[in-house]
C-alpha cells in the first residue's frame, strides 16, 4: 500500500471525526471503486515515478454519469483505504494519456 498522504494532513482534511460532516449512506453507496468511472487525474510529475504522491482524484462520476462530490473524492483521494484503489486509477491515467503533458 502506498501512503499518498500523511495522518497529519488527513486529519487538516477532516478524515477522523474532525471538521467535516460524516458521509451519509447515500454518499458510503458511491464508494464502491467498481462504480466509479470517468476518473481525471491531476498533478502527475514523472519525476516522481512510481509513487507520484501529488497526484490526485480531481474529477469522478458514479455508473449513473452523476460527478462525485468534494466529500466523496476527498475520501478516495486521502483515505487509506482507498490508497491502492487511487494508486492504480493514477497508473491507468497515466497509459491512457501516454505522450501527453499530464502536470
Amino acid at each position: 500500500m502506498i501512503k499518498l498522504k500523511t495522518l497529519l494532513e488527513a486529519k487538516y482534511l477532516g478524515f477522523g471525526n474532525q471538521g467535516r460532516r460524516p458521509i451519509s449512506e447515500e454518499e458510503k453507496g458511491l464508494l464502491n471503486p467498481s462504480a466509479i468511472i470517468n476518473v481525471t487525474v491531476e498533478d502527475i510529475h514523472p519525476e516522481q515515478h512510481p509513487e507520484y504522491e501529488d497526484a490526485y482524484i480531481s474529477y469522478a462520476e458514479d455508473d449513473n454519469g452523476d460527478a462525485l462530490n468534494d466529500d466523496i473524492l476527498d475520501k478516495l483521494n486521502y483515505d487509506d483505504e482507498y490508497s491502492d484503489w487511487k494508486y492504480q486509477q493514477v497508473m491507468d491515467y497515466i497509459d491512457m494519456h501516454r505522450g501527453q503533458d499530464l502536470r
